[in-house]
């Protein structure tokens, strides 16, 4: 049983931190349940653009795609393949200004560009990122406000599970805390909703706290290289080419990926500034629940691959900060657990209503 006066210090600092966080946590997690969906949102709504409008003939080599997308004076950093062959390329070109480039998508049949999504749907969602991360703000002034909101959140799940607890070790006490009375008075439901829900989606949402803050802090991010054992190193490699100074197509660039990893999946194709460094391939078994990705380093000119990053050879630790993004934002287990944290996200979003609620009745009572 807990002591009183803990609990009412608990209970204290769970209200006024709260009450003082509310509204900056209900705009970072309203627009991250907003974000949840953002890929499935845009395809759906971009068929033209993700998808072939083109079928019923032979599919272009990836070599004859790669080519036909330079012959039209793009300057091309990556290009992408699908293994659904309904999606189309996706082609990342060079763009003035801009260190990620812009993203193109070409018709596998006919070489066409597709074009780009709808520019009000990708404000939309960029504007949702922006409140997410910053809140609209500069980011050296968003990002730590963001980040100490997000420790604030960590603070109020901890206390709250406290809080949550029963005064009473009882069963039929823990059965009460499980249970939404939706047949009750409003109070009762608003509270049940703040205590249950919060319980219900406790753990996901510690989990998207701790693993937010790895682009909050700086040293949180060290922190967590550091605590699980991931040394973070940036290597470089230079390559010989062959006699005949010919790179390999990205055919057969792609079937040397294939038989050294036991599957083609999707492969993404990054190229290097200069002509003397490697290719970066990037594969995802699509076999494989996780969302994991392969990465080989290969010289193009002869096939030989210089470095394998596996993520099945990782250790643990390596698995995780691998998987950082996907941890955060839901897909880590495909669209089941994108389903899981859309709710809980939603349910993170009610949290400082229905708190704010609870104070504002108690504040009554007591008058």
């Amino acid at each position: 049983m807990i002591n009183k006066k803990v609990r009412s210090l608990l209970f204290d600092i769970h209200l006024w931190l709260g009450l003082g966080a509310s509204v900056i946590l209900f705009l970072v997690c309203l627009s991250g349940t907003v974000l949840v969906f953002e890929d499935e949102v845009t395809r759906a709504f971009n068929q033209n653009v993700y998808y072939n409008t083109s079928s019923g003939q032979e599919l272009l080599s990836r070599e004859e795609l790669y080519k036909t997308a330079l012959a039209q004076g793009e300057k091309v950093m990556s290009i992408s393949f699908y293994e659904d062959v309904n999606r189309s390329a996706a082609v990342r070109v060079f763009q003035e200004g801009s260190r990620r480039g812009k993203l193109l998508h070409m018709d596998r049949y006919t070489g066409e560009f597709l074009g780009q999504p709808s520019q009000a749907l990708k404000d939309f969602f960029m504007f949702n990122f922006r409140m997410h991360r910053w809140l609209l703000l500069d980011t050296k002034i968003g990002r730590p406000i963001v980040g100490i909101s997000t420790i604030i959140f960590v603070i109020l799940s901890v206390s709250g599970l406290v809080l949550w607890l029963p005064r009473k070790f009882k069963k039929a006490q823990f059965r009460k805390g499980l249970r939404l009375k939706l047949n009750a008075g409003w109070k009762r439901i608003n509270y049940d909703l703040h205590n249950t829900l919060g319980f219900y989606t406790l753990l996901i949402l510690l989990i998207m706290s701790l693993s937010g803050l790895f682009w909050s802090f700086d040293w949180y991010r060290a922190g967590m290289y550091s605590f699980f054992g991931v040394e973070r190193k940036k290597e470089q490699y230079a390559v010989q080419s062959n006699e005949s100074d010919e790179r390999l197509s990205l055919d057969k660039l792609a079937e040397i990926s294939a038989k050294q990893l036991g599957y083609e999946g999707d492969l993404t194709f990054r190229f290097p500034k200069k002509k003397n460094e490697p290719y970066s391939i990037s594969a995802k078994n699509p076999a494989d629940l996780l969302d994991a990705y392969d990465r080989l380093t290969m010289n193009p000119y002869t096939g030989e691959t210089i470095k394998a990053d596996l993520f099945e050879g990782k250790h643990f630790g390596e698995k995780v900060m691998a998987s950082i993004k996907a941890i955060h934002v839901g897909f880590i287990f495909g669209k089941l657990s994108k389903i899981i944290y859309f709710l809980s996200c939603l349910v993170a979003t009610s949290l400082p209503i229905t708190g704010f609620f609870m104070w504002l009745n108690r504040r009554k009572k007591k008058h």
